[in-house]
């Protein structure tokens, strides 16, 4: 169990860390968050936290970065229920009209190219067990976590495999949200997965990402898209 300084400042060092990628020590979150401790008591906590299993160290003389426990926590306690922005709920709904043309296949397809380019993720849709659609492969691509030659040639081998992969995803994913995170991805053990389903036997949508991703939005994106194509 997590004390109130300890979840507040797991919070603030999850958020810093989504947006820069860059490990985070006690005195950035002091400045950054205008925290009214110490760096020295941060610091304390944030050993606290690594023992915990929450955070870790990369290299001796950085700062500590998220788990995936912490990722696991912080999407539990802070991407419950999220809003999506009004322009993009705009954007979003002019691509469904009540006319429904020129048919729901591609229009999920267009749906799936916008939410790709509003995330900045993979987006990944699945009509059925061995029929797929995928966009937004270039986003991946601009992020630090598959920038190396190594990263590439998995992804590519990840998307090599979607046919065996699909089969068994397209069959057990249910309409509420899931987030698979790190371990429990069943696509890449290195990322994030979320997904939706469109109705009791529609299509899937699912966005793939590094764990270091902006779950609140995401979420919103795919649960607002998913009540837009279920009309």
């Amino acid at each position: 169990m997590l004390t109130d300084r300890q979840r507040t400042l797991l919070n603030a060092l999850m958020n810093q860390y989504i947006k820069t990628g860059e490990p985070i020590g006690s005195e950035l979150l002091v400045d950054t968050y205008h925290l009214s401790v110490s760096s020295a008591t941060v610091r304390n906590e944030m050993l606290a936290l690594d023992t915990l299993g929450y955070l870790e160290k990369l290299h001796t003389s950085s700062g500590r970065v998220p788990t995936e426990k912490a990722y696991s926590y912080y999407v539990a306690e802070y991407a419950k229920n999220p809003v999506l922005n009004a322009r993009y709920k705009e954007r979003l709904s002019q691509l469904v009209p009540t006319s429904k043309y020129p048919s729901s296949r591609e229009i999920v397809k267009d749906v799936s190219r916008n939410i790709a380019d509003i995330a900045h993720e993979f987006i990944l849709t699945a009509f059925a067990d061995n029929d797929f659609y995928y966009t937004g492969l270039s986003h991946l691509f601009t992020k630090p976590e598959y920038g190396e030659a190594e990263s590439i040639k998995n992804l590519s081998e990840i998307i090599d495999a979607f046919d065996a992969t699909l089969k068994e995803l397209y069959r057990t994913i249910p309409e509420e949200t899931h987030t698979f995170i790190g371990s429990k991805n069943p696509i890449d053990k290195s990322s994030s997965l979320i997904t939706v389903r469109i109705g009791a036997n529609g299509p899937i949508l699912a966005l793939l990402g590094p764990m270091r991703m902006r779950y609140d939005v995401n979420i919103a994106l795919l649960e607002y898209c998913q009540s837009l194509l279920a009309d």
